[in-house]
């Protein structure tokens, strides 16, 4: 009498055990953020559920860090037109480098966003390749190799722009370009007329003299 209930309740156990384990593996938070593993794009890092479980500082898809709207490492693109938030007059809208962030036909017009008034920048040329300093914007540093701790060179004012020959990424993801007259320059600090994909990428040895 007593051994027809006992058998049936260890098959229900039996028969659960694999859906509390799955459950449980779904739900483990290894970083403690709130977010279980299965749904965290950072599993092992603290985040934000609106950022996917990264921190706000990480990009959610590729787990690289991104910068501040100030122009540091890795700098936001909120409308991932190419142009950073930081001087891009048109942020929540996917523009071009020709017309500082904007759509063609939007006048680039200063909302706040960027922190000095900037004059849109008429290109040299249609044709190459070219990168320039915003007008009205801060100096762009150039730096003796692709780090922002290297030693400084000199600056490039606003208005200043040049056909790099070539271009290296550093350890951060952050491009370089090679100046106009030596050295390198973030291209955070520059915007480019959205014809720079084809620039030579070079590794830190294959270019000298630069």
């Amino acid at each position: 009498m007593w051994r027809k209930p006992r058998f049936w309740l260890v098959m229900v156990a039996v028969a659960l055990m694999p859906l509390a384990g799955s459950a449980l593996a779904g739900d483990n938070d290894d970083d403690g953020d709130g977010i279980p593993n299965g749904d965290d794009c950072c599993p092992t890092v603290a985040g934000t559920p609106a950022n996917f479980g990264c921190p706000d500082n990480v990009d959610p898809d590729t787990g690289k860090p991104v910068a501040d709207d100030k122009g540091g490492e890795g700098a936001h693109d909120s409308d991932s037109d190419g142009v950073f938030d930081f001087v891009d007059f048109c942020p929540d809208q996917a523009g071009t480098g020709f017309n500082n962030g904007c759509p063609d036909g939007v006048p680039p017009t200063n909302s706040g966003n960027v922190s000095q008034p900037v004059v849109p920048v008429v290109w040299e040329s249609t044709d190459v390749c070219l990168v320039a300093v915003p007008n009205g914007g801060k100096s762009a540093n150039v730096r003796e190799d692709d780090s922002t701790s290297a030693a400084r060179m000199g600056q490039l004012k606003g208005g200043a722009q040049w056909s790099p020959e070539f271009m290296k990424i550093d350890a951060n993801g952050m491009i370089w370009y090679a100046g106009p007259d030596g050295g390198w320059v973030a291209d955070v600090a520059v915007i480019d007329n959205g014809l720079c994909d084809d620039v030579s990428l070079v590794e830190d040895d294959a270019v000298s003299g630069v």
